[in-house]
């Protein structure tokens, strides 16, 4: 028996991934047409009309997906579509708003690679605008539970230390060995944790390798220019979660 809803979605996803963003829309409202308050649909929806450039009606779909009840993946991903397209506009207090849902993870339920990608988008935007509580109330118990990505770790080791709390910081840090960890960013976290923590010596050490890592790069010269000064690549704010 065939599944129409996993088909019509399917059908979706596939003229969204050759960018046929009118025929995916066509689609959903076809669908919809059945199912009126179908947050996964309607998320699609959102990710569609913002993709042909109907930012508004984007924001639209997606606001009226997350008013329904929605299994927590479904939730994340369209709460980080949402507080990303808000992010794009520079509409930093709607895209606050977003962020402040206040999630739980449930328990027993591992986060799949979809989930963590997510996380990770969430969880960066949320440091750029400085919700290190809400961050902290929701990666906290995922990272004791789970493993994270590194990118939402990373950011997670940040709001715990921007809150005073550097002994769960460097903890977390220096176990981490999974989730895709960039080995150059982690020598630079520790290095910053060690010398709050007062271990001169560690902080030293993970400083040094962090310097022998890098990868800098040296700005273009210009005319009258006295100096060159090499600096770091500056790290990308986010990407946005699609599908």
């Amino acid at each position: 028996m065939i599944d129409l809803r996993a088909a019509r979605r399917r059908a979706v996803l596939d003229v969204l991934s050759v960018g046929d963003t009118h025929q995916a829309i066509a689609l959903l409202e076809d669908a919809l047409a059945d199912e009126a308050d179908n947050p996964d649909l309607l998320g699609l929806l959102g990710v569609a009309l913002e993709e042909s450039g109907d930012k508004e009606g984007g924001a639209d779909a997606l606001r009226r997906a997350l008013a329904q009840p929605a299994d927590i993946s479904i939730e994340l991903r369209n709460a980080c579509n949402l507080a990303a397209l808000l992010f794009d506009a520079r509409k930093w207090e709607e895209t606050g708003e977003v962020l402040r849902k206040g999630w739980r993870w449930p328990e027993g339920r591992a986060p799949d690679a979809k989930d963590r990608s997510c996380m990770a988008v969430i969880a960066r935007m949320m440091c750029l605008l400085k919700l290190n509580d809400e961050l902290v109330a929701f990666f906290l118990p995922v990272a004791h539970t789970w493993t994270l990505d590194w990118a939402a770790l990373r950011e997670l080791a940040r709001a715990l230390a921007a809150l005073g709390r550097t002994k769960e910081s460097l903890r977390l840090v220096e176990e981490s060995r999974e989730g895709g960890v960039d080995l150059t960013e982690r020598k630079a976290i520790l290095a910053y944790l060690y010398s709050q923590e007062g271990f001169t010596e560690s902080a030293k050490k993970a400083r040094e390798a962090y310097i022998a890592a890098a990868p800098a790069y040296l700005a273009p010269e210009r005319a009258g220019q006295k100096g060159t000064i090499g600096v770091l690549n500056p790290q990308p704010a986010f990407k946005h979660l699609r599908f």
